[in-house]
């Protein structure tokens, strides 16, 4: 992942990347994208990423939290089964 890959740089008039963001910025970007991908994923910690296991309680909180919100708010539709007798 990379600010690049989403716009978030700005472009030099001559249409090349500008440094907008200076390199601290782009790598917290990056690791506060990785924290929101493990959550999505319902991954704590990951031996490749060895230096955000600090987070691993926020992350194990986070997963338990969108579990929650996820088990009130959703609603699965199975093909046996129909809305209106929910």
């Amino acid at each position: 992942m990379s600010p690049d890959l989403y716009g978030l740089r700005k472009k030099k008039k001559n249409n090349k990347k500008g440094a907008c963001l200076s390199k601290e910025q782009q790598r917290k970007l990056v690791l506060t994208a990785k924290v929101l991908q493990n959550i999505a994923n319902h991954v704590v910690t990951s031996e490749k990423e060895d230096y955000l296991s600090d987070l691993g309680g926020f992350v194990q909180e986070s997963i338990a939290r969108i579990r929650e919100w996820a088990t009130q708010y959703l609603v699965v539709v199975t093909p046996t089964s129909r809305i209106g007798s929910i």
